[in-house]
């Protein structure tokens, strides 16, 4: 398919709402009380956008259960007494989730989030009324990076993948399924991290985002391609 969608999904964290300050805030006092040193800020924006039990298993080095479920516990609590206060959505997203709606494209959120995080984040934003269904991370039996939440958002809506496409900010929003995509390439991508870091609203492409190729065919596995960016 090239150009008219018929579903957008969204990531949340960093795509919709900029809420890297509460996230590493929470990262910060969850680790010191549990005596761990503070993480350095562009460890945990590398890992924003996993699951958070997975987040500390890296953060931690593997503590085991039940340091990871404290920690993970202690991140929550700290995110939800604090997160308002720091949390807006970026300039021109209400805008845009208007323009779509107006276009007859739907909108969902697909999140590594629980309910319990998102919920009151959307009703502070007033985010909630734009979109058709959501996802979380204690919703489904397999969170991200799998491809369930794309796949069961797809059939409650009753939209084909091909006409739907998932807007993130890191690789492990999703993992590749087989089907035909639109490429599009973003300036500042970080190999280490499977991130981009910078963006420069200034620019008439933000991060050199732009459609590299229309209708490409991927399937299962690994997937080699080889492009020219100029």
């Amino acid at each position: 398919m090239t150009g008219n969608y018929e579903l957008v999904v969204w990531d949340f964290d960093g795509t919709l709402a900029d809420t890297r300050t509460a996230i590493l805030a929470a990262a910060d006092h969850a680790m010191a009380s549990h005596g761990y040193p503070a993480p350095g800020a562009d460890e945990v924006s590398a890992l924003v956008g996993l699951p958070i039990r997975e987040l500390y298993t890296r953060l931690a080095g593997d503590p085991g259960e039940q340091v990871l479920a404290a920690l993970a516990e202690a991140h929550r609590t700290h995110f939800e007494s604090n997160a308002a206060a720091v949390t807006t959505t970026f300039s021109g997203i209400e805008e845009l989730l208007v323009d779509l709606r107006s276009a007859g494209c739907r909108s969902a959120v697909a999140t590594s989030r629980t309910r319990r995080t998102l919920g009151p984040l959307m009703e502070h934003l007033e985010l909630g009324h734009h979109f058709a269904a959501l996802r979380t991370d204690d919703s489904v039996a397999n969170p991200k990076p799998a491809p369930d939440m794309m796949l069961e958002l797809c059939a409650e809506l009753g939209v084909a993948a091909g006409d739907t496409i998932l807007v993130g900010d890191t690789a492990f929003d999703v993992k590749v399924v087989p089907g035909v995509y639109d490429l599009l390439y973003r300036r500042d991508w970080q190999r280490d991290y499977d991130s981009v870091w910078t963006s420069d609203a200034s620019e008439v492409v933000p991060n050199g985002m732009r459609v590299l190729r229309n209708d490409l065919v991927l399937g299962a596995g690994e997937n080699v391609l080889d492009i020219d960016v100029e």
